[in-house]
């Protein structure tokens, strides 16, 4: 009796492979998060974003592109979520602005077919004194584009007026009592001349810009660009009147 039960004794018992544990004892793999269960997950994270550019002239702060980046980088790679940015296209709306389409995406780095996407606009004027075209402007409108699409998506609190940090022209929101966009602004109003179908519009047109000149006037070389507009409008409506006589 004494050898068998040594003999048992020195029985090694090999250990068993994973395909023979039963099931119940395997620790299951967390469920993939999708894009939104992230993207709220980076919303916990990030509530908003400091206002640490500074408009020189009128001296407010604002959060511009680069600190928004900043504020949502970490969260972006402790989520999982790549962010990209796409230009669809562009036009040139008058001479020296640029209007960019953009798709910005949110991807799960682990699950790519799991994504949010938005498409943005954003307008770009040019910064010379001839109205050429700048490189930098597709730059600035695409940055433009990315910060107000994030601003959106993950509901940060703080400025997201447009960027404006070599600009110390400048600019005057004619809505409130805050400098902001008269660029847009302006660029808005060039572009309705465009679209005038009839010499009452033109005149409404004509009405509202003088009510919010003062915040108009602000944007360098506008003036000159609002009497070619005004100009290049009328004849377009004293032609289309000629065609239908």
């Amino acid at each position: 009796m004494a050898a068998t039960a040594a003999k048992q004794a020195e029985q090694v018992i090999p250990p068993k492979t994973l395909g023979e544990i039963p099931a119940g004892l395997i620790e299951p793999k967390a469920p993939k998060r999708c894009i939104y269960e992230r993207i709220n997950a980076v919303m916990r994270d990030v509530r908003g974003v400091g206002k640490n550019s500074e408009n020189k002239h009128f001296k407010y702060k604002y959060a511009g592109h680069e600190s928004v980046t900043d504020a949502l980088r970490d969260a972006y790679a402790k989520h999982g979520i790549v962010r990209s940015a796409t230009v669809l296209r562009y036009e040139i709306t008058s001479p020296g602005t640029i209007l960019l389409a953009v798709k910005v995406s949110w991807i799960c780095t682990d699950e790519p077919t799991s994504r949010h996407e938005v498409e943005i606009p954003a307008l770009q004027p040019s910064d010379r004194n001839d109205k050429g075209h700048d490189p930098m402007q597709i730059g600035k409108a695409l940055s433009y584009a990315v910060k107000n699409a994030e601003f959106k998506v993950f509901a940060l609190t703080g400025d997201d007026t447009p960027d404006a940090e070599d600009d110390d022209r400048g600019e005057y929101d004619h809505r409130s009592d805050e400098p902001s966009g008269a660029r847009n602004l302006a660029v808005e109003y060039l572009g309705r001349f465009t679209e005038v179908r009839s010499t009452d519009e033109l005149d409404a047109l004509k009405k509202e810009i003088r009510a919010n000149w003062a915040a108009v006037k602000t944007v360098q070389g506008i003036a000159e660009r609002m009497v070619e507009a005004q100009r290049k409008a009328q004849q377009r409506l004293r032609e289309r009147q000629s065609g239908e006589d």
